[in-house]
């Protein structure tokens, strides 16, 4: 006689804990004012992504150039454009809130863009460091190759 599989009392679909994520965040964005949600956004998003662009996309260019499948130069210049990314969608994002002034919606302007400002003076020291250690990495890499 074949065991019996086990009983599952609570089905919990795949998808249930992006539901979670994007709950938690409707609720916290939720009280705020539009104006100060397009400010959370632009400040704090525009930076996180180029940590998560420095982080992620530096090691899969280093991965994709050790495993030959794309060339040192290549993935040292890809990931150059990959880290300046953010730093033109902050331009843009100044630009746009300047644009949004001079039409009388004070969103995203003047003393709003200091936090964007100085958050992404520091991302600009991170993306030279984070591109220094992969050039070092794939010299380091290219002269383990010629030995």
């Amino acid at each position: 006689m074949t065991p019996k599989p086990p009983i599952e009392f609570v089905y919990v679909p795949r998808i249930w804990p992006a539901f979670d994520v994007s709950s938690g965040v409707a609720l916290i964005l939720w009280p705020l004012p539009m104006d100060s949600v397009l400010w959370y956004i632009f400040t704090f998003g525009i930076p996180l992504l180029g940590v998560a662009i420095c982080a992620v996309g530096g090691t899969l260019c280093y991965r994709w150039a050790r495993s030959q499948h794309v060339g040192h130069v290549s993935a040292m210049l890809g990931y150059l454009v990959a880290t300046s990314l953010p730093i033109g969608l902050a331009v843009v994002a100044i630009k746009f809130g300047s644009y949004l002034a001079s039409r009388d919606i004070d969103v995203f302007f003047g003393e709003a863009t200091w936090g964007l400002s100085i958050f992404m003076f520091y991302y600009f020291w991170l993306a030279i460091v984070s591109n220094l250690v992969l050039a070092v990495a794939l010299a380091l890499l290219s002269l383990k190759r010629a030995h």
